[in-house]
């Protein structure tokens, strides 16, 4: 129970921060996210969450630490560079 009750409150973030991207408040949006990765960062769900947090970086005007979380992103998720 206690890692679906986890699972439940990171979707609930992770849903959070896609409605504050769709209403353009960036800065919320990327708050979400990255709580997401900080508290639930061992559960697999944790990388929608680094690309959400990307796109809320690039929009918040911090390019280059958004194209390095999607390198990071892309490195995982692939397994190589």
């Amino acid at each position: 129970y206690a890692l679906e009750r986890r699972v439940g409150e990171a979707i609930v973030l992770l849903e959070k921060g896609r409605e504050l991207q769709a209403r353009a408040d960036f800065p919320q949006a990327l708050d979400c996210f990255t709580q997401v990765i900080k508290i639930y960062g061992d559960l697999a769900l944790t990388e929608y969450a680094r690309v959400g947090r990307a796109i809320s970086l690039y929009e918040v005007g911090d390019r280059d630490e958004s194209i390095a979380e999607m390198e990071d992103v892309s490195i995982s998720l692939k397994g190589y560079p």
